[in-house]
């Protein structure tokens, strides 16, 4: 028997394990066609990296074309599908995968709205996904002029060292409160949202002394009423400040108060022309 080298062995070995890796590597057609059953056009310029990065991805209901629903659909078990819209298809789904409850209460601010979102069934998500599938659901309850939080619920695990018993508790991982106006796009606020959610749930698992993810339990949306600063008429000042003496409110009944605050400024009052500064006069008004 011819006598192999060290060297040679392990060259050997490494040659067999990447005909390994090639073999069950996948090939550009298939990963464009698993990328095109996930609902993506104009792939075909993409390289492998692209579309690898692509088939990671969370899904969005959104943009799956109809057909992919409908094998979505199947494989949930949902029936007599397929005469209904896109839109009507992606609420079936949605109802299905995904269980919606509403509380209402007050504070001492007005009310909050608090919606929570479970999944239903014995579908589970890593927490990227399950922020992708829910986001349908929770656009469409905020609403404007309001400020809003999200917080995941979700269990964690992580095992004792000395009685190698796995231990499963429930934490809560929150975003910030965001302030939603006519003008915001609620796509980029969801994003927003989820990623600091994600960030909270990192830190977590990088200080919490070896928890790791288990599973979802649910997602709590809160919703407040939001009254943003309005220009308004004439106010009086505050007693504390009144008493001072040394702030000069300008007494004026429409809203150009920058304009007289800034008259008075440039113009003082003499004591004897003037009794009361904090009043718009002929003189001022020159």
């Amino acid at each position: 028997m011819k006598e192999i080298t060290l060297q040679k062995l392990i060259k050997l070995l490494h040659d067999g394990f990447l005909r390994e890796l090639l073999r069950k590597e996948k090939t550009l057609k298939q990963l464009r066609a698993e990328v095109r059953l996930r609902g993506f056009n104009d792939i075909s310029k993409l390289k492998k990296v692209q579309l690898k990065d692509l088939i990671s991805k969370p899904q969005d209901l959104d943009q799956l074309r109809k057909r992919n629903l409908l094998v979505k659909a199947k494989k949930l078990g949902i029936g007599n599908v397929t005469k209904l819209k896109k839109s009507q298809l992606i609420n079936e789904i949605d109802d299905n995968v995904m269980k919606l409850t509403e509380a209402k209460q007050f504070s001492f601010k007005g009310f909050t709205n608090q919606f929570t979102l479970e999944p239903s069934g014995n579908v589970t998500y890593e927490p990227e996904l399950f922020l992708t599938a829910v986001k349908r659901k929770a656009l469409a309850k905020i609403q404007t002029q309001t400020k809003m939080k999200i917080i995941l619920r979700s269990k964690m695990k992580k095992t004792d060292l000395q009685t190698c018993q796995s231990l499963v508790e429930e934490h809560q991982f929150r975003s910030k409160n965001e302030i939603v106006l006519e003008s915001t796009n609620k796509n980029e606020l969801w994003s927003l949202l989820a990623e600091q959610v994600l960030e909270d749930l990192a830190k977590f698992q990088l200080n919490g002394c070896g928890w790791t993810f288990h599973s979802i339990v649910a997602l709590d949306i809160h919703t407040f009423g939001y009254e943003p600063l309005n220009r308004s008429s004439w106010a009086p000042l505050p007693k504390f400040l009144a008493r001072r003496k040394a702030i000069i409110n300008m007494k004026y009944t429409d809203n150009q108060c920058f304009k007289w605050c800034t008259a008075r400024a440039l113009n003082p009052a003499k004591r004897e022309i003037e009794i009361n500064p904090d009043r718009i006069t002929k003189h001022l008004r020159k």
